[in-house]
């Protein structure tokens, strides 16, 4: 790629080290259920991925504001997503997390399964000043679900914002 961008070969190599914090322990919430995702313009469509943990970070310092996808198979291709035109590469933005469903066992439920959904966007269960939205990205390499930004956090009672 070197010489097909340059025009001549390559002389030397560049090592770099690039500094990447990875958690080192995550807080389970649950099995995740289902994911639904609105790619503006396109619309909404709903992910059940299989044997995905749904998990926070663990540290209070960050009022564990992250959420974070672990196992399982997070496999997505072009094709389930009819009518993006973005190009598929190694890091895709495919648009905003609306809805989350997991499954967890509580204290307060007397540990009986229970199917938590949560709707990006709410305040208290209403819709009223919309916290913003968490983006939906996909790692195409690692075949992996990220979420950045939104108005979230993780909290007792569950996903909260």
């Amino acid at each position: 790629m070197y010489q097909e961008f340059h025009g001549r070969p390559a002389t030397k190599e560049l090592v770099y080290n690039v500094k990447q914090h990875v958690h080192t322990k995550l807080a389970d919430l649950g099995k995740l259920l289902v994911l639904i995702i609105e790619i503006p313009g396109v619309g909404k469509f709903k992910l059940e991925p299989r044997g995905v943990r749904a998990t926070t970070s663990e540290d209070k310092e960050q009022d564990r504001r992250q959420l974070y996808f672990v196992g399982g198979d997070q496999e997505l291709k072009p094709e389930m997503f009819p009518g993006f035109h973005d190009p598929w590469k190694d890091h895709v933005d495919l648009g905003f997390l609306t809805n989350i469903h997991y499954l967890t066992s509580k204290d307060f439920h007397n540990f009986e399964p229970t199917d938590y959904r949560h709707r990006f966007g709410q305040k208290d269960g209403r819709l009223g000043r919309r916290p913003s939205l968490a983006s939906f990205h996909y790692d195409t390499r690692s075949k992996l679900f990220y979420v950045s930004g939104g108005g979230y956090s993780v909290e007792r009672d569950g996903i909260v914002g």
